[in-house]
């Protein structure tokens, strides 16, 4: 396929260089080649024939120029690669113009301009040369087809937001401040488009419910630093091979990246402001090779400071690595990371961590540790396949859901440790028939 202007970009120079007066209307001196120009069309040709390795191409260029000192652009080129195999290609800008003397000169929409001489009754431009003919209405009705076609459609998503959709790049661009309207998974206005390109401009502090649900495949997914939060399902459905979660997002809604069955790498940011994940965020529901979850630079997941509470199957499906959890987590619903590969033999909670689901965690096991402020334990929290020591750090049980809060298989053997004093408050039921109870001094029972 043939570069767009082709041999023309070799005399482009940006509108504003040069002279200033572009697209200013002309003066009257000017006005009889300017009123020949409005009354044909101008075209170029050029033919292109390669027998070696057998490529043939055509091009031809109209210009139009009409009133008010607005033109348009447009190119049609024909390739072959094979014989008798031909793909075709189109390109059309409006420009603005101006004659001074026998200089036409044009500047395009996308901030290029470009200078034709006019001289024994054609356009030169480059070694091209633009031959008048007769504008049809054939012209006219291509020229308003082209302006529907290349105008791109938008309109507001948000108080303060906007979109717009280029038609022919096929990319949806979100722009403004503020945050964005919630959508069902049908109603988005761009629920109808070949979305293949996603922009999403610094200023953007929301993302939507189901914004992209099941609409489209990326092949890269950037998000603005003023993020901060990423709504329910928002990308769900959505193939994209890696996700970075800047630091500035507080909030990942449930199912936001569910069902993504190419996810190779999700990375959050060392120091991140994010307080909840919510349910199935990026589970997944089938077979998929194992994303990995990476923090900063490091592979691994680290929940930190800011987070509160991480919803049931959050990472189901992932590859969470060694997990570490700085202090102010609150909650770790059920099943968080059921399905989550883990490497973690010694797993460490903070004092802040005050519940723990069902079937939280599974993963080897060996060693594991609750803060003081742990207060409920989920039926099954814990599935490991070896033996180990519970610590926990707190001199009032907490509550348990069942008899069970470690699952090992038959001939593992698990051992708890409280607080010294405290051997006595945990020797009731169900901590003695689960575990043989030792009193540890390293335990202090305090925040």
């Amino acid at each position: 396929m043939l570069l767009l202007f082709t041999s023309l970009l070799l005399s482009f120079i940006s509108c504003s260089s040069g002279d200033e007066s572009n697209g200013v209307e002309s003066n009257g001196e000017d006005s009889e080649l300017i009123a020949l120009l409005k009354t044909q069309k101008w075209v170029g040709e050029d033919i292109y024939f390669n027998d070696d390795d057998w490529y043939y191409s055509e091009t031809r260029i109209s210009l139009y120029f009409m009133d008010d000192n607005i033109g348009y652009y447009y190119e049609f080129n024909k390739d072959q690669y094979e014989p008798g195999e031909n793909e075709y290609s189109t390109y059309f800008t409006e420009f603005t113009y101006k004659v001074s003397g026998n200089v036409v000169s044009t500047c395009s929409k996308d901030g290029n301009s470009h200078n034709y001489t006019y001289n024994a009754g054609v356009l030169e431009s480059g070694g091209w040369y633009y031959i008048p003919e007769s504008i049809t209405q054939d012209d006219y009705d291509l020229i308003d087809e082209q302006i529907e076609k290349y105008t791109p459609e938008g309109g507001s998503c948000g108080v303060s937001l906007k979109y717009s959709y280029d038609k022919v790049e096929k990319i949806l661009r979100i722009y403004g401040n503020g945050d964005m309207y919630d959508y069902s998974t049908s109603n988005q206005p761009w629920h109808d488009y070949d979305i293949q390109e996603l922009i999403i401009e610094e200023g953007v502090t929301s993302i939507g419910d189901y914004f992209l649900y099941d609409l489209c495949s990326l092949d890269e997914l950037k998000l603005p630093k003023s993020l901060k939060r990423i709504g329910v399902g928002a990308f769900c459905g959505v193939y994209v091979e890696e996700v970075n979660i800047p630091a500035s997002v507080t909030e990942i809604g449930e199912y936001a990246f569910y069902d993504n069955g190419i996810l190779r790498f999700v990375d959050f940011a060392r120091n991140n402001n994010l307080r909840t994940i919510g349910s199935f965020a990026f589970g997944y529901y089938g077979y998929r090779d194992t994303p990995a979850i990476y923090t900063g630079d490091s592979k691994g997941l680290v929940v930190g400071s800011n987070m509160r509470s991480i919803a049931s199957n959050a990472f189901d499906g992932c590859d969470v690595g060694n997990i570490t959890f700085d202090e102010g987590i609150k909650n770790i619903s059920a099943g968080a990371f059921m399905g989550a590969e883990i490497s973690n033999t010694v797993i460490k909670f903070p004092n802040s961590l005050e519940t723990i689901g069902s079937v939280a965690f599974v993963g080897s096991f060996s060693t594991i540790r609750l803060g003081s402020g742990i207060k409920e334990i989920g039926n099954e929290a814990f599935i490991t396949n070896n033996s180990g020591k519970l610590y926990i750090n707190s001199r009032t049980p907490p509550k348990v859901d069942s008899d069970f809060i470690i699952s090992y298989d038959y001939g593992f053997y698990w051992a708890l440790y409280v607080p010294k004093g405290c051997k006595s408050a945990y020797s009731k039921y169900p901590w003695s028939q689960l575990f043989t109870i030792y009193e540890d001094s390293s335990l202090s029972g305090n925040n």
